[in-house]
């Protein structure tokens, strides 16, 4: 199980939520998580726009991207391909390569926010 929080803090619990046993503390509050299909990456977006990701076998985090200018909503990985999907609430919809960190496609609706993908 997985849990991120106004406190900015990303915690990881067992399934009886005894206690966490990975914490990591984020610059801005955690507003999305996304876990890969094997359950071992999660993609984690914040209230500042920023997006990151942390390997969970080597307590590996890393910032990957600081391009939405408002609060990440969602982020989910593609389980088939390495792809990202982040939404925001500057209204736009985007698709990363994960091996490259390059964006694939942005969609954009001015105005609107996005609280899915």
């Amino acid at each position: 199980c997985v849990t991120g929080s106004d406190d900015r803090f990303l915690r990881v619990w067992p399934v009886d939520f005894t206690d966490f046993f990975l914490e990591a503390e984020h610059e801005a509050p955690i507003t999305s998580v996304g876990v890969s299909s094997d359950g071992l990456q999660l993609a984690i977006g914040t209230e500042n726009g920023s997006v990151g990701m942390l390997d969970i076998p080597t307590h590996k985090y890393a910032t990957l991207l600081r391009s939405h200018t408002a609060t990440v909503h969602a982020v989910a990985l593609d389980p088939h391909r390495p792809h990202m999907c982040t939404g925001g609430a500057d209204g736009s919809i985007r698709v990363w390569d994960l091996t490259t960190f390059q964006q694939l496609v942005e969609f954009v609706a001015p105005g609107e926010c996005c609280f899915s993908v």
